[in-house]
């Protein structure tokens, strides 16, 4: 594809879907590498409410991600449909050879996962998922500072204003709660972070994970086996990660990082 724009297409036309349509339909970077040429959605309306200007109007909109597939004419496709469906639209995509963008998580359980990042390396394609903390200010600083992911302590705090709306992300079956939803940015930054370290994987076969929490005043809100906030800790023999999770914060929207050690640089 070198040379070329790549030939992109969008499943699902949420929050996400929708922010990165109107990026893809109107920032002048975004439109000199991607075609947006397909939209997957079971609302189209959606499509002409969100286009602007006749130039665009060449997106296709189809109801199935099989049917976009086959006469989509994609190189790539951006997954942004409620987390439960992540796995199965991703390995279709795979399948179908197309490389795969999907909003985090990659799924709701660790085989789920595992099947599908070991059909990526299989098939050669790129898979990535949305875990942008990775590409912040903040995380490129810490990255310079700790490249060999030698560090004591990792504080990620993260905290909403509100719980989720109604529908699917109150719904731990198929959001994975606060844990997945909210604090897989966090425990992803942490992994980033420490994977610097030659001794990583022997680092995390060898962690402790401990979890305290409480559903609170959003009892009879969200699903009663979830949690309205909670408090992660991951020890592993030369780090420990402390993540604070929480759906109801009285001081707004939060998102902190704290790293203590020795500076590499």
């Amino acid at each position: 594809m070198a040379g070329k724009r790549i030939n992109l297409g969008i499943v699902g036309l949420g929050r996400m879907g929708s922010l990165f349509f109107k990026l893809l339909i109107s920032d002048p970077d975004l439109l000199r590498v991607f075609s947006l040429k397909a939209v997957v959605t079971s609302k189209p309306e959606r499509v002409r409410d969100l286009i602007m200007g006749e130039a665009n109007s060449r997106v296709r909109v189809f109801n199935d991600l099989e049917e976009a597939l086959r006469r989509g004419d994609l190189n790539a496709i951006i997954i942004a449909t409620p987390s439960y469906t992540h796995p199965r639209l991703t390995k279709r995509a795979l399948e179908s050879g197309v490389h795969v963008f999907t909003e985090k998580p990659l799924g709701l359980s660790l085989r789920e996962a595992l099947e599908v990042a070991k059909l990526a390396r299989e098939s050669g394609l790129v898979l990535s998922v949305g875990f942008m903390r990775r590409f912040s200010q903040t995380a490129t600083l810490l990255k310079s500072k700790f490249r060999d992911g030698r560090f004591s302590t990792y504080l990620g705090i993260s905290r909403d204003p509100e719980p989720p709306p109604e529908g699917w992300l109150r719904d731990l079956r198929k959001s994975g709660g606060l844990i997945f939803d909210l604090g897989s940015h966090e425990f992803d930054a942490f992994l980033w972070l420490l994977s610097g370290n030659p001794k990583f994987l022997d680092l995390l076969r060898d962690a402790e994970v401990l979890c305290t929490g409480a559903l609170g005043n959003l009892r009879g809100i969200l699903d009663d086996e979830d949690l309205a906030r909670a408090t992660v800790i991951v020890r592993t023999s030369e780090s420990e990660g402390i993540f604070l999770l929480s759906r109801t914060s009285p001081a707004g929207y939060e998102v902190k990082v704290e790293v203590v050690g020795e500076s590499q640089v």
